[in-house]
């Protein structure tokens, strides 16, 4: 009821100011309407993805292993951890459009001050990642009840996968700006089944921390893989390693 009433007045307030702003248009020519569909099949694909990846440590816990304490235990340490894709999320909204605007005209300046701004977002989303991991001891001490503090154990391991998801999403910007669509989809799909794969084999394994493990290295391979991808699709030349001029020129 929360959250029909929460979209409601969204919804009513944007139309509100998008009237305001003389936002709304009566005709929309084609291509955007096909360029908008092309967009959103790739997302189905994406959000789904999400949800395997967001999903499947909790729910083979809970069928694989039939431990409901043990799953609860987990999902407090995992949505601790969730504050750093929290704070990923916030800044991506920022990071997303100035992007675009340095790869409309991506000059060796643009790729100097884009690769700045990258290195310091992903060098503040790590600070963040190491101090949440030393937060869990005083917290869980102070608001969560000693039935969970188990779960401490979880908590860096979560942390960090959602550190090189953050990583994951900065590169994500670049296959949208160029309308790769079709990267999109196949990412999503080959990344759900690695999740699930991950999941299965470290559960098996090592039990509920395996679903940590799993996650951990996910996100890994899932940053490093699109990483190689964006070199080889969009072809860019990055000065990655030009620290002087990135941070000096």
């Amino acid at each position: 009821l929360s959250s029909i009433i929460a979209t409601t007045g969204l919804a009513i307030f944007s139309i509100w100011y998008f009237a305001k702003k003389k936002l709304l248009v009566k005709n929309i020519q084609q291509k955007y309407i096909r360029m908008e569909f092309k967009f959103g099949i790739s997302q189905i694909f994406f959000q789904l993805n999400i949800f395997v990846l967001a999903s499947t440590d909790k729910y083979m816990i809970g069928h694989m292993l039939h431990d409901v304490p043990g799953l609860g235990i987990y999902f407090v340490a995992n949505q601790f951890a969730f504050i750093i894709n929290v704070i990923v999320g916030a800044f991506f909204f920022s990071y997303q459009p100035l992007l675009y605007t340095y790869l409309a005209d991506l000059n060796i300046t643009n790729k100097y001050k884009l690769l700045k701004f990258k290195y310091i977002l992903e060098s503040f989303f790590f600070v963040c990642t190491l101090l949440l991991c030393l937060a869990p001891p005083f917290f869980y001490k102070h608001f969560i009840k000693d039935t969970y503090h188990t779960g401490i154990a979880y908590v860096a391991w979560n942390a960090f996968a959602f550190f090189f998801w953050g990583l994951y999403s900065l590169f994500l910007g670049y296959l949208y700006y160029y309308r790769k669509n079709q990267v999109v989809i196949i990412f999503s799909i080959l990344s759900s089944a690695l999740c699930i794969l991950l999941n299965y084999f470290f559960i098996t394994k090592f039990r509920i921390i395996g679903a940590a493990y799993a996650d951990l290295l996910t996100y890994f391979i899932l940053f490093i893989a699109l990483f190689i991808t964006v070199q080889q699709v969009i072809k860019i030349k990055m000065p990655w390693f030009q620290f002087k001029k990135i941070f000096y020129s």
